[in-house]
């Protein structure tokens, strides 16, 4: 998936909003004050994801609801910048903020990643993790999970196993 430059604002530069200082090369934030053609590329992984793992609706919206805000929800794109100004996205994946539960206290959790298959193995998430645990400290992974993820998982510590069933305030 390919986006334009100059569907984004900025400076000149190629992608300037996307790059925050500490975030590694290949990782690029999308909030909902973006672009649309970003949140569409995040939209677009995130109608992957529910293919893949035959859900009954996509977890990220182009437009936030009562419940979306920038300070609740934490999109990224992965990809490349590449020489004539467009981003090469491969992937994305999306962090919310959970607190309507009464058994768990208020956290973050990962609730979807979706990576091209040809992308797979190929280490990205292992570089990107130490990001993901300094910024979002002490998160759940939520389930569904591929075996590829289950094995990736295994060897993390993790405040909360990714199977647990938090029960959701009514």
């Amino acid at each position: 998936m390919e986006l334009d430059r100059t569907l984004i604002k900025g400076t000149g530069t190629a992608y300037p909003k996307l790059w925050e200082p500490g975030v590694p090369r290949g990782l690029y934030r999308v909030s909902y004050s973006e672009s649309v053609v970003l949140r569409r590329a995040v939209l677009q992984f995130a109608t992957y994801f529910r293919r893949e793992f035959q859900y009954d609706f996509i977890q990220y919206s182009l437009d936030r609801n009562i419940d979306d805000t920038d300070e609740k929800v934490s999109a990224y794109l992965f990809g490349e910048p590449m020489y004539c100004g467009k981003l090469s996205s491969y992937g994305a994946c999306c962090f919310r903020y959970r607190d309507k539960y009464t058994d768990l206290q208020p956290h973050w959790a990962l609730q979807w990643i979706w990576l091209h298959p040809y992308k797979r193995n190929d280490g990205i998430l292992t570089e990107l993790w130490p990001y993901f645990e300094s910024k979002f400290r002490n998160f759940m992974v939520e389930s569904p999970l591929s075996r590829a993820m289950e094995y990736f998982l295994k060897n993390k510590p993790m405040q909360y196993p990714h199977d647990y069933k938090a029960i959701a305030i009514e």
